[in-house]
């Protein structure tokens, strides 16, 4: 990738008119009535819930007591009541808006950096000596744990700003680009029209010494090195509104800022922006960002396989063909796929076994004992099996997909398994249920887990003695428990005769993960540790457990999407889409479709793609819809989930694969399935220059050219 340079810092540039920012361009607050109170207080708790989440009240009228502190300007007492705060609770979650959860220590940030000038002042006399010292430390062995310290522990302090500076800057330059945005966004004032009393709190930098314009063409060059062309052309436009007379050192020029950002913005036009890697989770990658590299055409079926049977029991029979439940998953030529009880590995482009050309055993993991056991009461809801590759490991969740079980339900187990596939798909990594205590609790792992830097996450569900939503760490190195995290508790699940089947995947940014539990509550957790940074809870749309058994039949799988600090959610237990604040948990926007959402399949072009029975284009920065397709005839609404490739989603319907661009939502292709191959939709897959197509029953490659294999 070409670099930019000149971004180290040039001096401290410091701000003498600060500009408002575009509430609507940047944030677009949800302002929802009747939360408010008098400006600045904590508002009134008034919503209703689904889920339970561990919040403290005591460390809630604490805060509000430091808040009648300030009003009175009375700073020592307001300090020592923040710091008390901060001492007992610290990452103890408090409930600061309507559906809105933080830990106590950001909420007293939040106090902090809202105070006026003479309280400032009050607290950087207690705490600016020792800031300034992790300062220098940080500076003479470029170590960023220092500046970590000052983030977390002396946000408010005379160098909280010189420590997001540096962070930032040593993420850039570690190619970090999401990260860089994290800390220097935090750089910048809140946005205008922001009302603590309506939305919660917001950590931002109460009096930054850098200059706004240069924090800003900052952020567009970290959209633009993401590979977020299309915001950093609109933040560029914003840019100019804010500051069009700002000048500066950027990218190694000097000069008006705007059209230095203007010349590279057409620079990278020409830039050889390196391909898009290959899939290696379901959604492409662990931010389920969708992209998947385009492929080279779709000519002739190369080979076709049966599909494993979907076994489970359901309250009711299938109304019609029943949805595909496979996601299968490519590697260096080898195509994968699993259900309950085995994994498969096939040869790419033949469809023979991977490792016995010559014999008819695809299977290469077969599940053994407990977890092999199926549930004994009946089971509501659909199966999916996915699976995550990392650092030569393929990881599945295997055992009966039940993760809510009946009340008299004991028989079900559950495991997370790794086959080193530079080894033929030796098993060397196991973790199961069976662990966890009490066996009877009814322990379950949802779906896939997520893999980086030496560890594996996975999302935990338990029904006994009382619902629970955990996630947890594993080490990667040996299977052992690093932490494991209590997000909420659901108030009901669905009832006591059905097992409920659930595929929950997890979602990863730079520094935390992101959880939708489809159970009224979407969370945050420091990667590192475990500790929850927010959680965010709505009211589902459902009521009753007929209605809720009903939904559990025609569920989508949507964890959340990641995008340049925009977290994309779309819980299964309502209709409504939300785009949120990576770093805060405020939702951005709201928007309700009139069907359901299915799948994400993540961002093209700034536009946001969610598909059910109709495709639908949603602007990743304002929420509103752009563009829909679909028709109301049976064979024209979507069947599988599709997927992104370039600029390009590919969206199957029952008939056909149609080809749309993402920006303007213009159908520019048409694949006939049924006319042409005899097929109908189902999850496709793009891998080394092949479409793959998981029907209900079939699994299709097709071949870019126009051979024709005869298939396995």
């Amino acid at each position: 990738m070409r670099s930019v340079g000149g971004l180290a810092e040039k001096g401290r540039l410091r701000s003498l008119l600060r500009r408002p920012w575009i509430v609507r361009a940047v944030w677009g607050l949800v302002v929802v009535s009747g939360m408010g109170g008098p400006p600045g207080t904590l508002p009134a708790e008034e919503v209703r819930e689904a889920v339970s989440v561990d919040a403290s009240t005591a460390a809630r009228r604490q805060l509000e007591s430091a808040e009648r502190f300030l009003a009175a300007r009375q700073w020592g007492s307001a300090l020592e009541t923040l710091q008390d705060v901060e001492d007992r609770f610290g990452e103890t979650l408090v409930r600061v808006a309507p559906g809105r959860y933080v830990t106590a220590r950001y909420a007293a940030q939040a106090i902090r950096c809202r105070m006026p000038a003479e309280g400032l002042q009050a607290y950087r006399r207690s705490v600016d000596s020792e800031a300034v010292r992790w300062l220098r430390q940080a500076r003479k062995f470029r170590d960023p744990t220092p500046l970590d310290r000052i983030v977390k522990s002396a946000f408010a302090s005379s160098v909280g700003d010189d420590a997001l500076w540096l962070l930032g800057q040593w993420a850039w330059e570690a190619g970090q680009f999401d990260l860089a945005r994290r800390y220097w966004k935090r750089l910048l004032p809140p946005p205008v029209g922001y009302r603590p009393d309506q939305v919660g709190p917001i950590v931002r930098s109460p009096d930054s010494s850098f200059d706004d314009a240069l924090v800003r063409a900052r952020l567009v060059l970290c959209s633009l090195f993401g590979g977020c062309r299309d915001r950093a052309v609109r933040e560029l436009e914003q840019f100019r509104q804010l500051h069009p007379d700002a000048v500066g050192s950027l990218a190694g020029r000097s000069g008006r800022l705007a059209e230095t950002l203007q010349a590279v913005v057409t620079e990278s036009r020409s830039w050889p922006w390196p391909p898009t890697p290959q899939p290696y989770t379901f959604g492409a990658d662990s931010a389920r960002s969708g992209q998947e590299p385009e492929p080279d055409d779709v000519g002739h079926i190369l080979w076709s396989s049966d599909l494993p049977a979907d076994s489970f029991t359901r309250p009711d029979g299938p109304a019609g063909s029943a949805p595909p439940v496979f996601f299968p998953l490519v590697v260096r030529g080898k195509l994968f796929l699993n259900d309950a009880r085995f994994i498969y590995a096939l040869d790419l482009q033949t469809g023979r076994p991977a490792w016995s050309p010559g014999g008819r055993q695809a299977a290469v993991y077969a599940v053994s004992g407990a977890e092999s056991a199926g549930p004994i009461q009946p089971a509501v809801g659909r199966p999916k099996y996915t699976m995550t590759f990392s650092d030569g490991v393929l990881y599945a969740r295997m055992g009966p997909p039940v993760t809510w079980q009946a009340t008299h339900e004991f028989r079900v187990r559950s495991e997370i398994v790794g086959l080193n596939l530079w080894q033929e798909g030796k098993l060397v990594w196991r973790v199961t249920t069976d662990r966890f205590q009490p066996p009877t609790a009814g322990w379950a792992f949802e779906g896939s887990p997520v893999v980086d830097q030496g560890r594996v996450y996975v999302a935990l569900t338990r029904t006994q003695p009382h619902a629970e939503v955990s996630i947890m760490s594993f080490d990667q190195a040996t299977g052992k428990p690093v932490w494991r995290r209590r997000i909420c508790s659901p108030l009901r699940t669905t009832s006591d005769r059905w097992n409920a089947l659930g595929h929950g995947l997890l979602t990863m940014g730079p520094t935390r993960i992101y959880y939708s539990t489809n159970l009224g509550a979407i969370a945050a957790l420091e990667r590192e540790d475990g500790r929850v940074a927010w959680v965010v809870t709505y009211t589902p749309d459902v009521s009753g457990d007929r209605e809720r058994l009903r939904r559990l039949e025609t569920t989508g799988l949507t964890p959340c999407v990641y995008h340049a600090g925009i977290v994309c959610a779309a819980p299964q237990d309502t209709d409504s889409i939300f785009l949120l604040d990576a770093e805060s948990g405020i939702i951005l926007h709201e928007l309700k479709l009139p069907e359901r959402v299915q799948f994400l399949l993540g961002v093209t072009g700034g536009t946001l793609v969610a598909s059910g029975r109709f495709l639908w284009g949603i602007d990743i920065v304002t929420g509103r819809l752009r563009w829909h397709v679909g028709g109301e005839r049976p064979e024209d609404r979507g069947y599988g989930r599709g997927t992104i490739a370039g600029q390009w989603a590919y969206w199957p319907t029952r008939e056909e694969i149609l080809v749309v661009d993402g920006a303007s939502g213009r159908v520019v292709r048409r694949i006939p399935l049924r006319e042409k191959y005899g097929l109908t939709g189902g999850n496709l897959l793009a891998a080394d220059g092949k479409l793959i197509l998981a029907g209900s029953k079939k699994l299709t490659v097709f071949s870019p050219s126009g051979f024709q294999s005869m298939g396995p």
